[in-house]
């Protein structure tokens, strides 16, 4: 998270840390953000549990922590992932509907509260939630810096940032931003952004009613902070629509993972799609 600050605890209550269940200290092992939708499932980029180029499950012990500020001492908050759902029209090459739905093994604590996702629909001041002009904040435990080995917090951070329209992502990655399934946001000038770590976080506006409202989740993007170029998110009305659908994928996108630990080496992944940089 490039030029936020920390978050004041227990704020957003929806925001998860994605952890390779692999490793045992819950800082080194977290791999992505996620945002939390029901006691027991919780949503996160597709890109962050899937192979390079592939759109089926990678078979690797997950956890999730949500409802907590910090990850260093957070073992005792670890929830196991038991199955991995993939979006039917997830397209690893360009990443449109870059959404995972991940079912846990117990519900999560009661702190962490499930998020209002945003449903496409008007509002009663006549706009909808994602659109352009609105501020937005953007959450996660990914890098501070843009520097390749990255620099990872052990609280959770905020940036603030603004939705943008189309056309501005449209302009930086061509083919590569999808309209139907990506939201735009950043700042025109940089300095602001989400970055590696943060892919699967929430990005939030405030509701008409002054509710936090999930509008996208991080998905990928340029050099993190970089003026001109903004980041693209998976439209969180999508992920709306598939739940409400009952979160059906096809077979070969919907995986029981293995619930064992196997201590590996603490090295934080970092895919790179062909011409698009993921934030994972």
């Amino acid at each position: 998270m490039v030029g936020g600050q920390q978050a004041a605890a227990g704020q957003w209550p929806f925001a998860a840390a994605l952890i390779d269940a692999s490793i045992n200290d819950t800082l080194s092992g977290q791999i992505c953000g996620a945002v939390v939708v029901s006691p027991r499932l919780v949503l996160t980029a597709a890109h962050c549990v899937t192979p390079d180029g592939s759109a089926r499950p990678r078979r690797h012990p997950l956890d999730i922590v949500a409802g907590r500020l910090r990850l260093r001492g957070a073992a005792a908050a670890r929830v196991h992932v038991v199955s991995v759902r993939i979006h039917p029209q997830f397209n690893p090459e360009t990443l449109a509907d870059d959404l995972a739905l991940l079912e846990l093994s117990r519900s999560l604590p009661a702190i962490a509260g499930a998020a209002t996702l945003d449903d496409g629909t008007v509002g009663t001041s006549g706009a909808v939630a994602g659109a352009p002009g609105a501020s937005a904040t953007a959450l996660g435990w990914g890098s501070t810096t843009a520097s390749p080995e990255g620099e990872f917090p052990d609280a959770l951070r905020q940036t603030e940032i603004g939705i943008e329209p189309d056309s501005a992502c449209g302009a930086v990655y061509g083919d590569g931003y999808d309209t139907g399934s990506m939201l735009c946001a950043g700042l025109p000038k940089g300095g602001h952004d989400t970055c590696q770590g943060d892919s699967g976080g929430p990005l939030v506006v405030t509701g008409d009613t002054g509710q936090p409202i999930v509008v996208g989740l991080t998905s990928f993007g340029g050099t993190c902070g970089q003026p001109g170029a903004p980041g693209a998110y998976a439209r969180a009305s999508v992920a709306a629509g598939w739940l409400a659908a009952g979160g059906a994928t096809s077979a070969d996108r919907n995986m029981a993972l293995p619930q064992r630990r196997t201590q590996l080496s603490a090295v934080r992944p970092i895919a790179k799609p062909a011409r698009l940089r993921s934030r994972s």
